[in-house]
């Protein structure tokens, strides 16, 4: 069995190659995207997502119900027996993918409360997880940090 291709295995912080970066493009700016790299899920799985139309946060936390599954079926949803992946390289990529799901999870249960449980629209409140993850899609949209006196 062949081993898998360079492609294939690529996560951030690594560039993005070349035959995904068309789809991956679209979707820079995205709070979706900054969880996948933020986790480090291989850039092919990411493109596989986007092609299956599951490219938003909301789809990312919601196409599984738990952590638990989203890491069981990660394998058949995301092709990874096609990919020749080692069983190291599919635990890996298993894992990583929980953990972007249980982010996303998280991301939608705060977005869905700060929606319905506005006391005062005068002030902006943010846990110290959101500010990481605004923080994070500045950065990768600019290619700096965020000064303090802006934020």
């Amino acid at each position: 069995m062949p081993a898998p291709t360079a492609d294939s295995l690529a996560a951030s912080p690594a560039p993005c190659p070349d035959i995904y970066k068309e789809n991956i493009d679209k979707y820079r700016k995205t709070t979706f995207m900054a969880i996948l790299t933020r986790t480090r899920v291989p850039w092919y799985i990411i493109n596989k997502m986007i092609e299956a139309e599951f490219d938003t946060t909301v789809d990312l936390a919601d196409r599984h119900l738990t952590v638990e599954a989203a890491r069981t079926n990660a394998a058949t949803d995301y092709d990874f027996d096609g990919k020749n992946y080692t069983d190291e390289q599919r635990l890996k990529f298993e894992m990583r993918i929980g953990h972007a799901v249980e982010q996303a999870q998280l991301t939608k249960t705060t977005e869905l409360t700060k929606a319905t449980d506005i006391k005062d629209m005068g002030t902006a409140n943010c846990s110290a997880a959101d500010r990481k993850l605004l923080e994070d899609i500045y950065e990768q949209n600019t290619g700096k940090k965020p000064k303090m006196k802006d934020q």
